[in-house]
């Protein structure tokens, strides 16, 4: 058999550029810091200064550095698999940082390969690049905006916690067996008749595939916070046994309540937590906030088969 396919690599050099870039990462092996592979550090010796390089492997001569390292293990996930970037070679119960440093020199090596096929001049993966350029450039853009904020106060993270009793200091778990049904008429009428006189989840199933219904029913466990304040209060209400109606758009859905157990999330553990939470939401305003600035000062137009938008209104000053 005769190697990979220009198409082949393009496609898994393309999708791991884009992966890994999407996690703060440049392409195929490369760290998104310019300098990255050039880093070094300035010792003083004898009276005499040295250059020590941080490099941590080379591959066909090509460095791999230690901030690459760095990089790639603060988003390396948990039992990461083999494959492309996924750390093969039995890599996935070795130290993280082993790990994360096999999975580089995997990424250089594709990279390579593609470079040698020219698929870095490949009209596909040139648009893939440029994609996952914006999205690096727009996560640091918004990551700086959320640097810019003051810090969350303890006094905010309190007055969070103690507002959301249902999320922490009375956090409940509910398994629940999950009914949804799609496609088939409405639950009412006759149908709805005869879902009233029946009471398990999978009678309720059984007369909803009758009726056209696809259905899927599923056990699960949802944690307080998961779970509309409504809602959640209904379920609070139930015993053991008892269903209540889900919102699920033009689809029907149930809950039947299986058990409710107490899990609380105590104040020295929630504080991480709301700390993130209330930093994420704040960065997210300020996000919103600054980009309909730049769309009031931008001029925007609308072409071809998007015209349309611009007719609807969807224009800023000019």
């Amino acid at each position: 058999m005769g190697g990979p396919s220009k198409r082949a690599v393009a496609a898994v050099c393309a999708a791991t550029v884009v992966g890994v870039a999407g996690m703060g990462l440049g392409g195929c092996g490369r760290s998104a810091d310019p300098v990255a592979g050039e880093a070094a550090t300035e010792v003083e010796s004898a009276g005499s200064r040295t250059k020590a390089t941080q490099v941590a492997a080379r591959v066909n001569g090509q460095e791999v550095t230690v901030h690459q390292v760095n990089d790639r293990l603060a988003v390396l996930p948990v039992g990461a698999g083999a494959g492309a970037g996924g750390g093969g070679s039995g890599t996935a119960e070795a130290p993280p940082p082993e790990r994360a440093l096999r999975q580089l020199i995997e990424l250089t090596l594709i990279e390579q390969e593609a470079k040698a096929q020219g698929l870095e001049q490949d009209p596909a993966v040139l648009r893939q690049l440029q994609l996952a350029r914006l999205d690096v450039l727009a996560r640091a853009w918004a990551q700086q905006l959320g640097d810019e904020d003051a810090p969350i106060t303890p006094e905010e993270m309190r007055r969070y916690y103690d507002d959301h009793p249902a999320w922490f200091a009375q956090r409940r778990v509910f398994h629940v067996q999950d009914l949804r049904c799609e496609g088939g008429p409405a639950a009412d009428g006759e149908l709805g008749r005869s879902l009233g006189a029946v009471r398990h989840p999978e009678d309720v199933q059984r007369l909803m595939v009758q009726a056209g219904h696809r259905c899927r029913l599923t056990a699960t466990h949802l944690g307080g916070e998961q779970i509309p304040a409504e809602l959640h209060a209904r379920l609070m209400q139930l015993q053991p046994g008892q269903s209540v109606a889900v919102p699920a758009g033009p689809a029907a859905r149930w809950w039947w309540l299986q058990a409710r157990l107490e899990q609380p999330i105590s104040w020295s553990q929630a504080q991480p937590l709301i700390e993130r939470g209330l930093s994420a939401q704040r960065r997210g305003q300020r996000v919103r906030q600054e980009l309909e600035r730049l769309r009031t000062q931008a001029r925007i137009e609308y072409l071809g088969d998007f015209s349309h938008l611009g007719a609807q209104g969807d224009t800023t000053p000019r």
